[in-house]
């Protein structure tokens, strides 16, 4: 009896084992979040997360640090003790007031559960920064994801990071909320000539209602390798907003696609200096009776090898939806958007050197015509869905364009080709355009010219001269010698 009562003590405890490792492996190759609504039961309560990043083991629940929720309580120093434990952050669902700046550490991760998880900032400064920057010590990899970001102060910004490389933020809704985040929701900074913020990725979120613009670079160095994608950007200053830099390194790769930016006071995106980069598949609109550019590009500086495709552009009252009159070079793409409220022109451009125009679709009655290209402008390609025109932005001929439609001549006449012939029409095409006064010359040569009356002083030889009023013998005049001769 005894035996058997041994046997079966033995399998238990066997079994119990086997349990115990079995949960200790499923811990270790768990690739969700664990446990995210459940308080940790001690700070030294170690749940494993999966985000797949080495680094990352293990997180803090900000309430076992010391934080409430309540939306009253000030939990400034719990939310740095929690950021300073060097554990990933987990933020659960309250909302969490603080009160003095945030300062990240690299390597930080701050995860919350969703817009409930809500960090609400009661200061006037900066709500959070990583001030310490990649030139030292290495790359930041900074991870904010899954949480909202407000202010209920005339705060100065939401996230600031200056001179900061490999920066996640997704997921994020950062909210102004009409009061405060007067500089930016979201701050990027190149903070010397010699310096610049890098590879920022900025993705599937939020960034409304800040009293300063939605998301700004700035600074001397600028920014570069910047993702902004899949978000929704509204009742902003300005959407996006790239202050010129004047650095070593002038701002490369802004990838701007899939967002909805709309509803901004001074439009959707401005941008000074742009390098190789892309504004695709985005909807821009702006806010009733706006007058703003949606799309304002080198005002004050230059954009190369720029891509502006397939965005669907509703403008207001603004003369233009996208405009680059600044005086140096614009070349690049733009191509199959959907232009609409532009009261001159869908685009403006002052200096364009080698810019592609085509497939783009105009809205009927609200924009007059494609583009309004500059007396600078050189190798401009330009074809449209629509017969779209072209207006010239200068009296000088523009050497070196090329126009898929008609070319709109002043606002009743149009010029277009038939085969290697040159035609002029109506201003809509449809018929050859009436010519009350004529005149054509030859390079150094005689000249065709007509009028009322008989012509008078001198000619160059070989020169004619039609009198529309004229009648028999008076209608033809030939220039012979220097003097006009009538046929």
């Amino acid at each position: 009896m005894h035996s058997r009562l041994s046997l079966f003590a033995i399998i238990f405890i066997l079994l119990l084992l086997t349990s115990w490792a079995s949960a200790q492996e499923a811990s270790t190759v768990n690739k969700g979040i664990s446990r995210l609504s459940v308080e940790p039961a001690s700070p030294d309560d170690a749940v494993a997360v999966g985000d797949n990043d080495p680094r990352l083991n293990v997180y803090r629940n900000i309430v076992s640090m010391g934080a409430i929720g309540d939306g009253i309580t000030d939990n400034s120093a719990a939310l740095q003790k929690a950021i300073n434990s060097g554990y990933a952050v987990m933020l659960p669902e309250g909302t969490f007031n603080f009160n003095t700046t945030l300062t990240l550490r690299k390597d930080s991760i701050i995860l919350g559960t969703g817009k409930k998880s809500v960090l609400r900032y009661t200061g006037n400064g900066v709500a959070m920064r990583e001030p310490e920057g990649s030139y030292v010590n290495g790359y930041d990899n900074l991870k904010l994801m899954n949480f909202t970001l407000t202010t209920n102060s005339n705060s100065q910004t939401g996230i600031e990071l200056t001179n900061n490389y490999q920066v996640t933020l997704s997921g994020l809704f950062i909210d102004g909320a009409l009061v405060g985040f007067r500089t930016a929701g979201i701050h990027i900074v190149g903070g010397s000539p010699a310096t610049n913020s890098a590879v920022i990725r900025i993705t599937d979120g939020e960034v409304w209602f800040c009293t300063g613009d939605g998301i700004r670079i700035s600074g001397p160095g600028g920014g570069a390798g910047i993702w902004i994608e899949r978000n929704h950007i509204s009742g902003n200053l300005l959407g996006v907003n790239q202050v010129i830099p004047n650095g070593a390194w002038p701002s490369t790769n802004f990838q701007i696609k899939n967002n909805v930016i709309e509803g901004n006071i001074n439009g959707a995106i401005q941008a000074e200096v742009l390098y190789a980069s892309s504004i695709t598949g985005n909807y821009f609109e702006n806010i009733a009776n706006s007058n703003a550019v949606l799309v304002r590009i080198a005002n004050n500086g230059f954009a190369q090898g720029l891509n502006i495709s397939e965005n669907l552009f509703g403008g207001r009252n603004a003369q233009f939806n996208i405009d680059m009159n600044g005086p140096a070079d614009v070349t690049g793409l733009i191509a199959n958007n959907v232009f609409a409220g532009a009261s001159v022109a869908a685009i403006r451009v002052n200096t364009a050197r080698g810019l592609v125009i085509e497939n783009n679709t105009l809205e009927t009655g609200t924009v007059p015509t494609v583009v309004s290209l500059g007396a600078g402008s050189r190798s401009v390609w330009i074809k449209d869905f629509n017969n779209a025109s072209y207006i010239s932005g200068a009296g000088q001929t523009q050497p070196n364009l090329t126009v898929g439609g008609r070319v709109i001549v002043g606002a009743g006449a149009s010029l277009k080709s038939n085969g290697s012939a040159l035609e002029t029409r109506t201003s809509n095409g449809s018929a050859y355009a009436q010519h009350v006064a004529l005149s054509f010359k030859q390079a150094a040569g005689p000249t065709w010219t007509s009028g009322t009356g008989a012509p008078s002083g001198s000619c160059q030889a070989g020169s004619l001269y039609t009198n529309a009023s004229g009648g028999p013998k008076s209608t033809l005049y030939v220039c012979e010698g220097t003097a006009w001769i009538a046929k």
